[in-house]
């Protein structure tokens, strides 16, 4: 007998509803079936998800519609169980201005959906001013956080991602069958949905969060106090 993991109709037109104000029987449902089938995973078992399809073009459910779409805790993974996840620079161009950050004074601040991440650039590392700061703000984000490891725990291997990711001091996304996801215990709920895995090593800190997307804006050295 094989053991599975069945995950049934978790999609998104019902995410709408709760949106809405609609009484649920359990609202951490989501958290808990996306601890749950991370688990399955990590120990190599068979996750299958099973979602309503309806042939009527006008029901929510119908899979050309928004409704019918996976919600964050009913995303298939695919890539084998319990692997690590692929982790890659977040932004063709971008990215470039965050390599190296050196910066102490991280602040992070979340409101609904929306988290922002203020640091002061390091001029040393990109093409930065001298005390130039910059905001990255995640949207859609569905939880985040920030906290170890720092860089000589990076180094030391003492981060769950040290010796997989090609440098330390970048921003990355990652993608991918991940086993080490529900590792950390310090994870902060936010309102989004976002399901798009960020990491960004800082010198003092780790901050990673599940968003939609995210954005950079830069700020001349009397713009912003970081």
């Amino acid at each position: 007998m094989t053991t599975a993991l069945i995950i049934i109709d978790m999609q998104a037109d019902m995410q709408a509803r709760l949106d809405a104000g609609r009484d649920c029987v359990n609202g951490d449902a989501d958290a808990k079936i996306t601890r749950l089938a991370a688990g399955f995973r990590a120990a190599g078992l068979p996750v299958i998800h099973v979602r309503h399809a309806d042939a009527d073009p006008s029901s929510p459910f119908h899979p050309d519609q928004p409704g019918h779409q996976p919600m964050a805790c009913d995303v298939a993974r695919h890539g084998g169980q319990g692997r690590r996840p692929r982790l890659r620079p977040a932004g063709p161009v971008r990215h470039r201005y965050l390599q190296g950050v050196d910066a102490p004074n991280v602040r992070v601040s979340a409101s609904g959906g929306v988290v922002e991440v203020r640091f002061i650039l390091n001029p040393f590392a990109c093409h930065a001013e001298l005390e130039e700061a910059a905001i990255l703000t995640f949207t859609g984000c569905r939880m985040w956080r920030f906290g170890a490891t720092n860089d000589e725990g990076w180094f030391r291997g003492q981060c769950r991602y040290s010796g997989h990711a090609p440098r330390w001091g970048e921003f990355y996304e990652l993608s991918g069958e991940d086993a080490l996801e529900p590792v950390p215990s310090d994870w902060a709920p936010a309102s989004g949905h976002g399901i798009r895995h960020f990491l960004f090593y800082f010198r003092d800190n780790t901050f990673e969060c599940f968003a939609e997307d995210w954005a950079l804006m830069r700020y001349p050295p009397t713009g912003l106090s970081a």
